[in-house]
């Protein structure tokens, strides 16, 4: 809870104006039923004696504090939206700063995308929600005891009993109400991203291409109504539980308010309390149900915040998933190890007591059958995942105690399903790297045309969806600007796997032309054999075993 509070000072932290607005709206809030209670009692007293201007006067008071009220309120509204908005998106960043941390395996792991899923939706809320629950709290606290004061001040210590037993009926109720939802909520979790998927695939043109060229709209549809199946359940067990706590708190509130006018009318029989006094007590009564139901949420509310901080504190900062070296490789890479290395998808083995060794300058090419474990290999050289057991070696230090940034600026890694950002063509390309030299891998894949007939040139942002003035890209137009980023980037390492889909033959020439003039180490992944006679060593993985070769020898076989 100390995080919580500490999260709110620091929300309001740089700017204090806002602050003492915030502060001045929650006592306005909190004050208002009262002073409308009391305004009942007075204006009513007024009336009676017939003093009808002193009854205009205060009513026009009363006015104006709601007027009063509801410009500071608009006014903090704003504040705490501009703040939340730059929160949030501190938040994702920190977040996306993170995934980067982490290793790529952790993408097959349910429980760490869960995780993941839960600090987004706590980031996305940019400390809003735990903003304007704790002042929510707190207005209706201030509401709770200027009620209580005027049951003690007129002398009605039964409504003062009432009023506590009642607030504490409704923390714990809501309690109750709040575990169901926690429950529901984890269970919820997995269903929403399965039926996500299913009602993307229909927003994805090459999905929707093969959804109707296979006639397979039936099937996919079983899968999602499935799906939402297990949600419908879930949810109608959830409301099951759910609605008996509601039934309760109803009970708890109309047992309250009969208990309070049984009171009131015995008061105005017996003890000959007057009609202004019954107003008011009856004005502050209804103004108590509505500040029970809204403590009770916003307090709920604010539990609920504590639990969503642990998962986004936890992600932050929990850094079993990542690479911790603090070695930053400054050097040029003069040689990369496999020491006995293997690795497996749970309990499927995919690489077996891998030793190999890729020595600066050399060209490397890794063959194999699909799903033989090539790309897995190259993940596992990049870190992005880690080994099972065995070692893996750059210039005589473990990758695991490396700086794998620090790797990554000697790298250059074009994936098999590389991906092209919605940004302009010159930032794809150049990425990070400021190079200026992009021009020139322009021109040798024949992308000054295309470029040339639009109306930002390299300027011009990829996606019509996104951009009215936006371009689209073919499939080998877009593989020809990853290898221009991927050249780009002038690094000492470069490796591509199986780069050749959607190319024509002309191009895939120019790539192994270029790339046999490079004064570089090249790794190609491949299951082409024909590619690889560029290479000076051919590694073959073959039943999850390792073998050294060459193009010579493999092409014979």
């Amino acid at each position: 809870m100390k995080k919580i509070f500490k999260i709110y000072l620091n929300f309001y932290k740089n700017n204090i104006f806002l602050f003492i607005a915030t502060v001045f709206q929650i006592i306005l809030s909190g004050i208002v039923p009262v002073a409308i209670s009391i305004y009942s009692k007075y204006f009513l007293d007024l009336i009676l004696l017939d003093k009808i201007e002193y009854a205009i006067i205060i009513s026009f008071f009363i006015v104006l504090i709601q007027i009063i009220k509801f410009i500071v309120k608009i006014f903090v509204e704003k504040g705490n939206l501009i703040l939340s908005s730059s929160n949030k998106t501190r938040m994702i960043e920190d977040i996306n700063k993170e995934i980067c941390k982490n290793y790529s395996s952790c993408f097959d792991d349910v429980n760490y995308m869960n995780e993941l899923n839960r600090a987004i939706a706590f980031a996305e809320k940019g400390n809003l929600d735990i903003v304007v629950a704790i002042n929510t709290c707190v207005a209706r606290l201030i509401s709770i005891f200027g009620i209580s004061l005027l049951a003690f001040t007129f002398g009605n210590f039964v409504l003062l009993f009432v009023i506590v037993i009642s607030v504490i009926i409704s923390i714990i109720l809501k309690y109750f109400y709040q575990n169901n939802y926690d429950s529901f909520r984890n269970k919820r979790m997995s269903s929403s991203r399965i039926i996500t998927y299913f009602k993307n695939i229909f927003k994805i043109k090459n999905s929707v291409i093969d959804i109707k060229t296979n006639n397979c709209s039936l099937v996919i549809n079983k899968y999602f109504e499935t799906a939402m199946d297990e949600y419908k359940n879930e949810t109608l067990n959830y409301n099951k539980r759910s609605n008996k706590n509601k039934l309760f708190s109803l009970l708890n509130i109309l047992l309250v308010d009969m208990i309070i006018y049984i009171y009131l009318g015995y008061q105005i029989i017996k003890k000959g309390m007057g009609i202004s006094t019954f107003a008011m007590m009856v004005t502050a009564c209804h103004s108590l149900s509505d500040t029970l139901i809204t403590i009770s949420n916003s307090l709920m509310s604010l539990r609920e915040c504590v639990i969503e901080h642990r998962y986004y504190d936890k992600f932050i900062n929990d850094n079993n998933n990542c690479s911790n070296g603090k070695i930053e490789l400054k050097e040029d890479v003069y040689e990369i190890k496999m020491k006995d290395v293997c690795f497996k998808y749970g309990n499927h083995e995919i690489l077996e007591k891998i030793n190999l060794s890729i020595k600066k300058g050399q060209k490397v090419a890794i063959v194999g059958k699909n799903g033989s474990g090539k790309t897995t290999l190259i993940n596992l050289l990049l870190g992005l995942y880690v080994p099972y057991s065995g070692e893996i070696i750059y210039n005589g230090i473990n990758l695991q105690e490396l700086e794998l940034s620090s790797i990554y600026n000697h790298i250059s890694y074009l994936q098999q399903d590389s991906v092209i950002f919605n940004i302009p063509i010159v930032d794809n390309i150049c990425l990070s790297n400021n190079s200026s030299d992009y021009s020139k891998f322009i021109n040798q894949f024949s992308l000054d045309e295309k470029i040339n007939n639009t109306e930002f040139g390299v300027n011009t942002k990829i996606s019509r969806k996104l951009y009215k003035d936006g371009t689209e890209l073919s499939g080998g137009e877009k593989q020809k600007i990853l290898l221009a980023r991927l050249f780009n980037k002038k690094s000492q390492i470069i490796i591509l796997d199986e780069f050749e889909k959607f190319l024509d033959e002309n191009t895939k020439k120019i790539v192994f032309d270029y790339i046999k003039k490079l004064n570089k180490t090249v790794i190609l992944i491949t299951h082409n054999v024909t590619n690889c006679e560029f290479a000076d060593v051919i590694f073959k993985i073959d039943d999850k075993q390792i073998l050294t070769t060459t193009f010579g020898e493999i092409n014979i076989k």
